[in-house]
């Protein structure tokens, strides 16, 4: 009995996860601000993504849940808010899930890595 607590610490720390993440890559002449909301972490704030930068918005490591392979980049954002310094306003959906990339890698440390480049046609 004294050797159970160790195997089960031992079991629990192999479980793995997904750390899952989303980057907006400016390649727009703007100077953008984003806010992120979500039910896991709340309402995020990005500001001063210049352009050319490309700025990770979104972050979180969950224990134990593993994505599929129909895993859509904006199913764990509520909205995003993207707005410039210029006053311009955003045109495109920024939730469609067409208009991500997305990179992702299995095993017991899986990722899900998504990126959605912004241009000046994006933009009015």
């Amino acid at each position: 009995m004294r050797f159970a607590p160790i195997l089960f610490f031992a079991l629990i720390s192999c479980e793995g996860g997904t750390t899952y993440t989303k980057s907006i890559q400016n390649d727009s002449s703007e100077t953008l601000n984003v806010t992120t909301f979500s039910y896991y972490l709340g309402q995020q704030g990005f500001d001063g993504i210049q352009s050319g930068e490309t700025r990770e918005v979104y972050f979180i490591d969950l224990e134990r849940q593993f994505s599929g392979p129909n895993y859509n980049c904006t199913e764990d954002v509520d909205s995003i808010s993207v707005l410039t310094n210029s006053g311009k306003t955003l045109v495109q959906n920024i939730l469609s899930r067409e208009d991500w990339t997305r990179e992702s890698m299995g095993g017991r440390m899986s990722r899900e890595d998504c990126v959605i480049t912004l241009t000046d046609s994006d933009f009015e």
